[in-house]
């Protein structure tokens, strides 16, 4: 099957676009974009979309950048396609500049979809540019699912990103380009060492070529075998995380470490790695070696402890419960009042500053930091469950009391104590994971709190009051 052939069956099979798409192809000027731009035109009468236009960037990074621009202008205007140019003037001193350069060709490739309609982004993305891709994610780690390679189509944004020459090898572009005699430009930053890719195509890739001919078919099947699996594994976890997972009001994650711990091994592992991505959405904070952490700490950590993750999140267990929450950072409740919506998770043995001149503790022990002036109460470590959540009081809020039985509304000590009513909205109640609040900080404790600060058997909490300055 020579270019033009698999162009057209990966058009018809994969469904890359229909005649009521338009089309913005990104040119450099190299001979992968160059084909791709000559091969469109070939199958123009076949496949014929609404529009096709040119994006090109020109990084000016070089002396023969400018020719290149004059190159792609031409091209296009040969084909009477639209061309759309940008000049990459103002760089960035610092930080990766392979990924600099990206950020921008690609925020200028959106900005022309966006404003002159276009629907499909193509790149001349070829079957070398995936195995390069595969041995790059390979050698560097990660996650299982980054070595999927690079995908044919693929949504990006509000668009649809395409890549038709996916499954042909750079010797057949080349081929392709020689036998119709096509004038191309030769980027040299594409020989230098000092770039991983580069050092792969190179070194690594004529070798595995050496050792058999379809070595880049058969890793582009791998790519795709693991897409599929990973697309399997994905409808299993979902159906795992519909039984066991469950989310709080406050947003965080919760499940039943017993349940957990009946799953296989493997399903752990990538039921965890799931609700980490869900909170990290990819960010670079994200750990792979957090998985393995966590799991030795759900089956060998001591109960009622914590491990903290990158800011804000953290990971909490009770006796047979777990939950990765967000700690030390405000969470606002739509629809209520001012100051009402505020909640903050305590962490056991720290203080979380809850305004600008109140902050609350939580001890498993007498803290030497409680001074004179401060509020501490007491409560049995076996009388609560974990985590504990300071907020303000919301509609239908009820507690035991010291010194007496059944249940009294907040509402209800409030009028007792004749606390004014800025003071009823402002004022701070710790709640446990059953929803017991456990004490009214400055009116009331719950019927089990004590004022034992210094036993073992007991939680210490404290509530400290921060001068103004000035």
């Amino acid at each position: 099957m020579n270019l033009i052939e698999s162009i057209e069956n990966n058009i018809v099979k994969n469904h890359l676009w229909t005649k009521d798409d338009s089309l913005l192809l990104a040119v450099s000027g190299g001979v992968d974009s160059v084909v791709l731009l000559y091969a469109l035109g070939e199958l123009a009468d076949r496949f014929q979309p609404a529009k096709i236009g040119v994006a090109h960037v020109n990084h000016m990074t070089r002396p023969g950048t400018q020719a290149e621009e004059a190159g792609v202008r031409q091209m296009a205007n040969s084909f009477n396609y639209p061309v759309y140019v940008k000049r990459w003037q103002d760089k960035p001193g610092k930080g990766n500049f392979e990924d600099q350069a990206r950020t921008f060709r690609y925020k200028f490739f959106r900005q022309v979809m966006e404003s002159e309609g276009y629907s499909h982004l193509l790149t001349a993305h070829h079957l070398d540019d995936q195995a390069e891709t595969i041995l790059m994610k390979l050698v560097r780690g990660g996650l299982l699912e980054d070595k999927q390679g690079i995908l044919m189509k693929r949504k990006w944004a509000d668009f649809d990103l395409v890549r038709p020459l996916l499954e042909t090898s750079k010797a057949e572009i080349y081929r392709y380009a020689q036998d119709r005699g096509l004038t191309y430009f030769e980027d040299e930053s594409n020989q230098r060492p000092s770039y991983l890719r580069n050092r792969l195509r190179q070194r690594v890739l004529p070798q595995l070529k050496q050792e058999n001919d379809q070595a880049l078919t058969h890793l582009a099947e791998f790519a795709k075998d693991l897409r599929d699996l990973t697309q399997l594994a994905q409808e299993t976890l979902d159906r795992v995380k519909a039984d066991l997972v469950d989310d709080t009001e406050e947003g965080d994650v919760t499940f039943s470490i017993p349940a957990f711990l009946d799953l296989q091994p493997a399903l752990q592992r990538f039921l965890l790695q799931d609700l980490l991505k869900e909170v990290f959405h990819q960010s670079k904070s994200f750990k792979k070696d957090y998985i393995d952490l966590i799991l030795n700490w759900l089956r060998e950590g001591k109960v009622n402890s914590s491990l903290d993750l990158a800011r804000p999140w953290q990971v909490y267990k009770t006796y047979d419960q777990f939950y990765l929450r967000r700690v030390g950072q405000e969470k606002t409740q739509s629809g209520s009042k001012k100051g009402q919506g505020q909640t903050y998770y305590l962490t056991l043995n720290q203080w979380i500053q809850v305004s600008p001149n109140e902050k609350i503790g939580f001890f498993e022990a007498y803290h030497p930091a409680i001074e004179k002036g401060d509020l501490a109460l007491a409560i049995p470590k076996t009388s609560l469950q974990l985590p504990i959540l300071a907020r303000h009081r919301k509609a239908g809020d009820k507690m035991t009391y010291r010194g007496g039985e059944g249940h009294k509304k907040i509402k209800d000590i409030f009028i007792n104590q004749k606390a004014p009513s800025l003071d009823r909205d402002q004022a701070w109640l710790l709640e446990d994971a059953r929803g017991q609040i456990l004490w009214l900080i400055g009116y009331q404790g719950c019927q089990l709190s004590n004022d034992a600060i210094t036993d073992k058997i007991n939680y210490i909490f404290v509530y400290k009051q921060i001068p103004t300055e000035g």
